[in-house]
């Protein structure tokens, strides 16, 4: 690599590092909002977002409140972030009116799927979620357990605390009836050796769902790593879904 090719690439590199989104028109008059996982950022979903350029896709990354160059201290895991979401999407219709697609992985996916059950525009078309948790309780605990720490004095310090300086009270709620809420066809998909995020997390979420949906389970792949495991059907089954779903 030449000097001044690699200042160029370092120039570039900066510049994006220091963007709060990522924004690449494509040609399909169809936006992908791509939500990353916690303690991630916008830049770590760029393979993701390579897929699907690579369909013609225009791709709209975002970093979520308290993440990369967001503004923010502490996640809700869901709780504020699906009003963010909304702010989002009045961002592409602002710019101007198309279809959306809504995909997020881990707490991204669970992002996901607080937001479809808030009052949408008509021009999201579908929701896509990789390894989301459903419930904020029932995952702290299972993490907890895992590490062989106690849930329920963690978990009821952590709740005076998020209720004190957010208004959000883990006790009372209820996810699983936002979920119900959502209309819009939802695919879910899910690695069978997901030990952070349980797999069953994706089975519960199917089935509490009203509208239309798909179930993916990716046989062996752990947590965040169903694409790479197994990224033809991956992808060949996601664009499927779309197409299914895109009028």
């Amino acid at each position: 690599m030449n000097l001044k090719l690699g200042l160029k690439i370092l120039t570039i590199k900066k510049f994006i590092l220091n963007l709060l989104i990522i924004k690449i028109k494509n040609k399909l008059n169809t936006w992908v909002i791509i939500v990353h996982g916690y303690t991630n950022n916008a830049l770590e979903m760029l393979d993701v977002a390579y897929n699907f350029y690579k369909k013609g896709y225009s791709i709209l990354l975002i970093d979520q409140r308290a993440h990369g160059k967001s503004d923010g201290v502490y996640s809700t895991h869901g709780f504020y972030e699906r009003k963010d979401m909304l702010s989002w999407i009045d961002y592409i219709n602002k710019k101007k009116k198309t279809k959306i697609i809504l995909y997020g992985i881990s707490m991204g996916g669970t992002v996901i799927m607080r937001t479809v059950g808030e009052n949408l525009p008509n021009n999201v078309i579908c929701a896509i979620e990789d390894c989301g948790f459903i419930s904020n309780y029932d995952q702290f605990y299972n993490q907890l357990k895992y590490l062989k720490l106690l849930p329920g004095p963690i978990i009821s310090s952590f709740n005076i605390f998020s209720f004190l300086f957010f208004g959000f009270n883990i006790y009372k709620f209820k996810p699983e009836e936002i979920l119900m809420k959502g209309k819009i066809p939802f695919m879910f998909i899910h690695g069978s050796a997901d030990k952070l995020v349980p797999p069953k997390n994706a089975y519960d979420a199917y089935q509490l769902y009203n509208g239309k949906k798909k179930l993916l389970i990716i046989d062996g792949a752990k947590h965040m790593k169903s694409s790479i495991v197994n990224p033809q059907k991956y992808y060949d089954e996601i664009f499927n879904f779309i197409k299914e779903n895109k009028n």
